[in-house]
C-alpha cells in the first residue's frame, strides 16, 4: 500500500495543478507568472495517506487533529479562491472590517483558525490555564506564520522542512516506509515549487503550519514550546511594520539560502 501510496504523490501533485489551472484557481507570483495555489492538495493527500497506511504503528495524529489540519486548509482555500488580494495583514482585515462593516475572507481565516483551536483544545482538555493558553496560541500562530513566509518558493518548505528535525524523535518506532513516504513529499513538493509549477497559496502554507502545531503542541518539550511562542508572536508583531521579503533581500545570507532550489530561466 505504501508503494502505491509513494507512486500517487506526483500524479496527484501535477493532476491537481492542471484542475486548478481549468477552474481558474491560479495567481500571479512575483515574476507575474501565472501558478496554480494546488500544493495544499498535495499536502492533505500525504496526510490522509499517512493516516491509511501508519495509523497503526503511531498515535501522532488523533481524530480532532485531522478535523483542525483539514479545516484550516479548506478555509485557506476559500481564502486563496475568493479573498480580496488588497487587503494585507491582520491590521489590514480588521481595518477593512471596521470601515466598511465587511467580513473579509481574511478575516474569516481568522475566526475558523481560532474556532477549529478552540474545538481541538476542548477534545484535549488541558490540566490548567497555562496549558490552554500555551497549546492555544500554537494552534493559532503557527498556521498564520507560516501563511506570512509563502511569499517566494520554497520559503515554507525550507523553514518546514528543517522544523520537521526537531521531531524526528517521534517517529523513530515507524517503518522505514514511512521515512521513504516522507521524503518523497518534500521531494516532489521541492520539485514543482522550485519549478514554479505549483505554490503552496494560503491553503498549503495553512495546512503545513497546522501539521507543524499539532506536533509542536502534543510533542515539544513546554520550555520549547514557549521558546516558539515568543518566536511567532515577535514575527507576527513584525509583519505589520516590516516586509519579509525586504528584509531577506537585504541579508546576503538569507538572500542565498533564500535561493536555494529555485529555478532560474535567466
Amino acid at each position: 500500500m505504501t508503494g502505491a501510496l509513494i507512486l500517487l504523490l506526483p500524479i496527484i501533485a501535477y493532476a491537481s495543478a492542471i484542475l486548478f489551472l481549468q477552474c481558474g484557481w491560479f495567481t500571479f507570483n512575483y515574476e507575474h507568472k501565472k501558478i496554480p495555489y494546488s500544493l495544499g492538495v498535495l499536502v492533505v493527500f500525504c496526510l490522509l495517506g499517512f493516516l491509511l497506511a501508519f495509523q497503526r504503528e503511531t498515535t501522532v495524529l488523533t481524530t480532532m487533529s485531522v478535523i483542525y489540519i483539514i479545516g484550516v486548509w479548506f478555509i485557506g482555500l476559500i481564502d486563496d479562491i475568493f479573498g480580496a488580494k488588497k487587503t494585507k495583514g491582520l491590521k489590514g482585515h480588521f481595518l477593512h472590517f471596521i470601515r466598511h462593516g465587511k467580513i473579509s475572507t481574511g478575516l474569516l481565516k481568522v475566526g475558523g483558525t481560532v474556532g477549529l483551536a478552540f474545538a481541538y483544545l476542548l477534545t484535549l482538555q488541558p490540566q490548567s490555564l497555562e496549558e490552554w493558553v500555551r497549546t492555544g496560541i500554537i494552534l493559532i500562530l503557527t498556521p498564520h506564520i507560516m501563511n506570512l513566509f509563502d511569499t517566494r518558493p520554497l520559503r515554507v518548505w525550507k523553514i518546514s522542512f528543517v522544523y520537521s528535525l526537531f521531531f524526528v524523535s517521534v517517529f523513530a518506532a515507524m517503518p522505514f516506509t514511512f521515512y521513504l513516504y516522507l521524503l518523497t513529499y518534500f521531494f516532489v513538493h521541492y520539485v514543482l515549487e522550485g519549478h514554479k509549477v505549483a505554490m503552496l497559496g494560503d491553503n498549503g502554507a495553512t495546512a503545513l503550519g497546522a501539521i507543524l502545531a499539532v506536533l509542536t503542541a502534543s510533542y515539544a518539550p513546554i520550555q520549547y514550546q514557549w521558546y516558539v511562542i515568543l518566536l511567532f508572536c515577535t514575527l507576527t508583531l513584525l509583519a505589520e511594520k516590516v516586509s519579509f521579503s525586504r528584509w531577506i533581500e537585504q541579508s546576503p545570507i538569507l538572500r542565498r539560502i533564500d535561493s536555494w532550489g529555485v529555478y532560474s530561466s535567466k
